[in-house]
């Protein structure tokens, strides 16, 4: 799920429909079972760090991103 929210923004602020994301690599850590609801929250990364990944996509057609958090 933490995946899919990562994603989504990344799709959203990209506003590139045509675009591929790929996700290289995710992790989870589990500190005791989850026994209710589950909510993913993705924190929005520095405009500053989202103008730069735009600027790499736009110029290359790829750019990294690091660390989102969920």
């Amino acid at each position: 799920m933490a995946t899919l929210v990562a994603y989504g923004l990344l799709w959203i602020e990209l506003g590139d429909r045509a675009g591929h994301i790929v996700i290289h690599r995710s992790e989870m850590v589990y500190h005791r079972p989850v026994r209710g609801e589950i909510r993913a929250i993705c924190r929005r990364p520095p405009e500053a760090e989202l103008a730069e990944f735009r600027r790499q996509f736009a110029a290359t057609g790829k750019a990294l991103g690091h660390a989102i958090t969920v």
